[in-house]
């Protein structure tokens, strides 16, 4: 594993180990959906929670995937849960060299390192024996303690904002639907029928600057692609396409991420833009419900939306004065989570700075 100093320069009292020398590897257990009595416990593998069965195999542990790898490789699971055969975790051989915690917070701030020992093209999968072999640069035994009480009360304040911000999207959604569960349904209407214009982006324009993230003077107008947030931004051009306030819906990848786009840009790649018609429809409005809106994408070997597709979505409408008080009652929710999405980013960056200080010897922890 690549730390962020060379080890020569680590504290005298502090020792390098290899993994295999302070832990053991433990692989989940194959279990499959078809077979297993449901239950309280969700299973996990090389992602995200699954199914759940009747049993468990782990409590309050850092699992590693094993097989089919993303970026995020590596998370603490909180309470009871099954790991499959597609995750791994690891226990301490020797409670006087090494704190649980500690490791788990290591691997937890490790987790680019990790994923680069990933190997295959269409799926990357670990290799264990190089995982084996990860160098790890252990401070005594008391010191291991404190570093991981610091780092582990971070994590809980990011947890508790994380659980803010789930909380008031859950509470958007559940206004949204409030607003309409008495909606008529003989009024639902195409988005064709709300919108002037639903077009898919093309071609790159002539004159754009990939690389810059800010207007300049030659490059005005962003240029927008498939994507979520700051990924969706692919440059900036000296022209545009669209002149008016817009929606965007991604057709690939994110497919049905949309959001509200301001005046003059240009869409790339089959992003698809909505121009609704504001004698109709207030895109604000527009854009809150199409958070409910099932959007079906077409078939084939790569899954993408259509502007066919999109053209026959249906939405309920109501009027405007109703849109505009839906409009504002979910704005106000979302600057609240907007607000909490800032929190989290500082609160990860506090910790991406402090895990780096004292995971390295940079800075000592006072143990008195």
């Amino acid at each position: 594993m690549k730390f962020t100093i060379s080890q020569k320069n680590i504290p005298k009292d502090w020792q390098v180990k290899e993994l295999k020398e302070v832990c053991n590897i433990d692989f989940g257990t194959r279990i499959v959906k078809s077979k297993v009595i449901p239950g309280d416990f969700y299973v996990y593998g090389g992602g995200d929670k699954t199914f759940k069965t009747n049993e468990y195999n782990r409590e309050n542990c850092v699992i590693i995937s094993r097989f089919a790898m993303s970026p995020l490789c590596v998370r603490f699971v909180k309470g009871k849960f099954y790991l499959n055969d597609s995750g791994l975790s690891l226990s301490i051989l020797d409670s006087r060299i090494l704190d649980q915690n500690f490791i788990d917070q290591l691997l937890l701030t490790s987790q680019n390192e990790i994923y680069k020992l990933g190997r295959g093209v269409a799926q990357k999968n670990l290799n264990v024996e190089d995982f084996k072999k990860i160098n790890l640069i252990l401070p005594p035994l008391p010191e291991q303690k404190k570093i991981a009480t610091i780092l582990t009360s971070l994590d809980d304040e990011i947890k508790k904002v994380g659980e803010m911000i789930e909380k008031s999207e859950d509470m958007k959604k559940g206004l949204i639907k409030n607003f309409l569960k008495n909606f008529n349904k003989e009024k639902m209407v195409s988005l064709d029928f709300v919108c002037i214009s639903i077009t898919a982006g093309g071609d790159l324009p002539e004159d754009y600057n990939k690389n810059q993230l800010i207007p300049s003077e030659e490059f005005k107008y962003p240029i927008y692609s498939n994507g979520i947030d700051s990924k969706s931004l692919y440059g900036f051009s000296k022209d545009y396409k669209i002149n008016e306030d817009a929606i965007t819906i991604s057709a690939r990848g994110t497919i049905g991420y949309h959001t509200i786009r301001k005046a003059n840009f240009t869409p790339i790649i089959r992003l698809i833009t909505l121009i609704p018609n504001k004698d109709i429809i207030s895109i604000y409005y527009l854009n809150y419900i199409l958070d409910l809106v099932k959007i079906e994408h077409s078939g084939g070997g790569i899954p993408q939306l259509t502007v066919p597709n999109v053209k026959k979505i249906k939405i309920p409408l109501v009027s405007k004065d109703k849109q505009k008080q839906i409009a504002e009652i979910l704005g106000s929710i979302d600057k609240k989570i907007e607000m909490y999405k800032k929190l989290k980013n500082k609160l990860l960056e506090l910790k991406k700075g402090v895990s780096g200080d004292l995971l390295s010897g940079k800075v000592r922890v006072n143990l008195k």
